[in-house]
């Protein structure tokens, strides 16, 4: 089963995507010292867009360890 939310980009998530940019860059950098857009790799890109969405609450990554091993699980909050 797949589900797919929409997350318009109002006032607040366009200012914790701008808070978060400079983060985003360096790591690019850090991949790419050429690079000057996020946009030039679209991992990034899209890390920069879920790393939002985690700083505004709408997801919540867990971890957790069984017999079988280690698991991430991700929930997504509406």
């Amino acid at each position: 089963m797949r589900k797919t939310y929409f997350i318009y980009e109002n006032k607040r998530v366009i200012k914790v995507l701008n808070e978060t940019h400079g983060e985003m860059l360096a790591a690019l950098k850090h991949r790419n010292p050429k690079a000057t857009e996020l946009i030039q790799d679209e991992e990034i890109c899209h890390l920069h867009d879920v790393l939002s969405l985690l700083r505004l609450g709408h997801l919540k990554v867990l971890r957790a360890e069984n017999e079988e091993g280690r698991m991430m699980m991700l929930e997504v909050l509406t």
